[in-house]
């Protein structure tokens, strides 16, 4: 099974009932206008369908396991995965451009669209992958 992010859905919550493009452009930040909003989300929809959405089928055979403690190992394809993620600098859009990020507002869609397309990529099907802090 394929995932589509619901797009149309998403930029009507962002466009048109929550207005963010002309929120944050009162906040003094015109740059995220709807086209580069709508970019930002095609790109994460493409890289949760093409890259997230197929772990389900490996998260879910093998999870994930503690061969030895400190260490956990992933299911196959997890840490590919991650290492796209982090290069293509999504883990990143969030934070400071003084820290090599975007300063793009954190916003549940693009959350949604990694947890929809994989809750096995996010630790909440797979208890081994929810360590506690210690």
């Amino acid at each position: 099974m394929s995932y589509q992010i619901p797009l149309r859905d998403i930029q009507f919550i962002l466009h048109e009932l929550l207005r963010v493009p002309v929120m944050l452009e009162d906040c003094g930040q015109p740059e995220f206008d709807a086209e580069t909003i709508d970019q930002v989300l095609t790109a994460a929809g493409q890289f949760a369908s093409e890259v997230i959405a197929p772990l389900n089928g490996p998260g879910d055979e093998h999870g994930c396991s503690m061969p030895s403690p400190g260490v956990v190992q992933t299911p196959p394809g997890f840490k590919k995965a991650y290492d796209e993620f982090t290069k293509n600098g999504w883990a990143g859009l969030a934070c400071s451009p003084e820290f090599g990020g975007r300063a793009f507002r954190r916003s549940w869609p693009m959350r949604s669209m990694k947890s929809s397309a994989a809750r096995t990529w996010h630790g909440r099907r797979i208890p081994a992958c929810r360590m506690p802090r210690t």
